[in-house]
């Protein structure tokens, strides 16, 4: 009789362990990568929503009277809490002789490749303008 018997390793070989976890990783990279990207997308719609409402806002205050429209078109800073937001508004004459085309802008500057901007454009009566 043979007394040397075939024994089956039964655990994993180093070079297995290695493999699993390099596509562990890759797996890893990828997954991270669009939880990234999700989180980015989400903030920009954020500032995006803000941007609108704040502009919605404003044209309002100006038509109510609250707010008048500077001359210069300078950009004005809001109040706390969007103190990191401006706005400015222009008013210029339009195809219709009683209506002038009052814009609104609001912007955000956070870095040069970063800002967001919402402009909001409306037909009104020049009586309903504080200059």
């Amino acid at each position: 009789m043979n007394s040397h018997k075939k024994h089956q390793r039964s655990g994993l070989t180093i070079l297995e362990v290695l493999i699993s976890i390099a596509i562990f990783l890759f797996a890893m990279t990828g997954i991270s990568t669009l939880i990234n990207n999700g989180l980015r997308s989400t903030v920009d719609g954020q500032s995006r929503t803000r941007a609108a409402l704040l502009c919605a806002s404003t044209m309002d205050s100006i038509l109510s009277g609250s707010l008048s429209v500077n001359a210069t078109s300078k950009q004005t800073a809001f109040s706390i809490p969007n103190q990191d937001w401006f706005w400015r508004a222009r008013l210029s004459p339009s195809e219709y002789p009683t209506l002038s085309l009052l814009t609104v802008e609001v912007f955000k500057q956070d870095t040069p490749s970063r800002s967001v901007s919402v402009e909001l454009t409306r037909l009104v009566p020049e009586s309903r303008i504080t200059k």
